[in-house]
Parts: structure tokens; sequence; C-alpha cells
């Protein structure tokens, strides 16, 4: 294993949530790598430092006063919208106005496909996957995700989003 790939198991290896293989090969590269070790030992203690400091109590009928304002606030506010997720404007709405949202919907489902079909196009004629990831954290200002480290939630998210799916072909 390469010192980057220990990096991302350190916090699972002081869990002991590490599979046996990939166990018995962070401690191989442990073994040789002082860097991975020093920062193993930095994870340990701070592991042993949080495990010692006491549980803050929570002091009794906390949650139901939380709850008890929460529902309070929600009766104050008249024009509070329903939670995200809820479709009773779905419900009161005209059956034309149903029929023309779902229109509108295939209409822009549609349209995104056929530009996005001709993005990735564009996109393999002027150089190619890498390329496009930087254009694509650049065009949406997200410039931050271009340097993202492998392996991360980042880098598979924009993998996914260069991810060129054909259905057909």
């Amino acid at each position: 294993m390469r010192c980057d790939e220990i990096q991302d198991l350190l916090e699972s290896y002081v869990a002991g949530e590490l599979a046996a293989k990939d166990r018995q090969q962070a401690d191989l590269h442990l073994g040789g790598c002082e860097d991975c070790r020093k920062r193993l030992g930095q994870l340990q203690a701070m592991v042993g430092l949080l495990r010692s400091q006491p549980l803050a109590a929570v002091p009794a009928g906390f949650s139901d006063r939380v709850m008890a304002k929460a529902r309070e606030r929600a009766r104050l506010r008249p024009g509070a919208s329903a939670p995200i997720g809820s479709l009773r404007w779905w419900r009161t709405a005209s059956v034309p106005m149903q029929a023309a949202a779902v229109v509108l919907l295939a209409l822009g489902l549609t349209a995104g496909g056929f530009m996005g079909r001709d993005y990735w196009t564009r996109s393999e004629a002027a150089g190619g996957r890498e390329m496009a990831r930087g254009r694509i954290a650049a065009e949406y200002n997200l410039d931050c995700l271009s340097e993202a480290p492998a392996g991360s939630l980042t880098d598979a998210y924009l993998r996914l989003a260069l991810t060129d799916v054909r259905i057909g072909e």
C-alpha cells in the first residue's frame, strides 16, 4: 500500500473497523513508514483524549422542551410552507395545472439530455475527461472540487458527473 492509501484507512484502523486483509496490509506498510506511524500515533492520541472526556449530561425534559418550542413556532407562522417533499401543492392543483407541470418537466428533462450529450461531445473533442473535469468545476464555480483527493466523496461525484452513459449503444 502507498502512503495516501494508508492515510485514508487510518481512522478505520484506529477504530478497529478494517477487514483482516486490509489491516494486514496496513500493518506491513506501517512497519516500514515512519510518517504513517507518526500519523497513526497522533490519531490514537486524539481518540484516547476524546474517549477520556466525560459525556455532557442532557437536562431532563430537554428534547420535550425543544420539540414543544418548534411546534409553537410552526403554529405562529401562518404563511409557512409544507415541508420539503410534501405533495400538498400537487393535490390541490387543478388537472390542467398538473398536466402543464408534467409537460414542462418532460420538456426540461429532454432538453437537458440533448444539451448534456452535446456538452460531452465537445468535451471529448477538446481534450478528454480530465480537462472536462476541470471545466465542470469551473463552469459551476466549484473550483475547490477540481483538486479532490482520489477516493473521496467529491472525487466519486466528479467521476459520476463525467460518466458518459449512452443507452442503447
